[in-house]
């Protein structure tokens, strides 16, 4: 079997990201790789950095871009209505006093990208289990 080449550019680029995190801690000079270094950069990523990951994984697995786009749109809105555009923590409370709050066309409009992003997520997972 041959080996994809998304999955050759994804490995690459997540042995890079492990070697870089799991090297240096913050501010520190570059030392050996120690797996706890790698396991607080991962807790402490960015929103933007998760999508990237998330986005190189679905591509990995040879998904469409628009599928990507579905399930990054996906990810922005629970991530922009939970921390009130960037200003707070992240919280439940928040997306669903958001979610209450919409006009009509809202909902509409985040339903399909909801309707969209988990229908992907559904049907990456239904091909994981077969």
């Amino acid at each position: 079997q041959e080996v994809s080449v998304p999955a050759i550019i994804t490995f690459a680029v997540f042995a890079y990201l492990a070697w870089e995190w799991g090297t240096k801690l913050g501010c520190r000079p570059r030392g050996d790789f120690k797996l706890t270094n790698l396991s607080l950069r991962l807790s402490d990523c960015d929103f933007w950095e998760i999508m990237g990951i998330a986005s190189l994984i679905l591509w990995c697995f040879e998904y469409s871009i628009y599928s990507i786009v579905s399930v990054g749109s996906l990810f922005f809105f629970v991530w922009k209505f939970g921390t009130k555009n960037g200003r707070t923590r992240f919280s439940w409370d928040n997306v669903k006093e958001r979610a209450a709050n919409m006009s009509v066309w809202e909902a509409m409009w985040v339903a399909r990208v909801l309707k969209e992003g988990l229908g992907v997520l559904n049907q990456m997972a239904r091909h994981r289990r077969r």
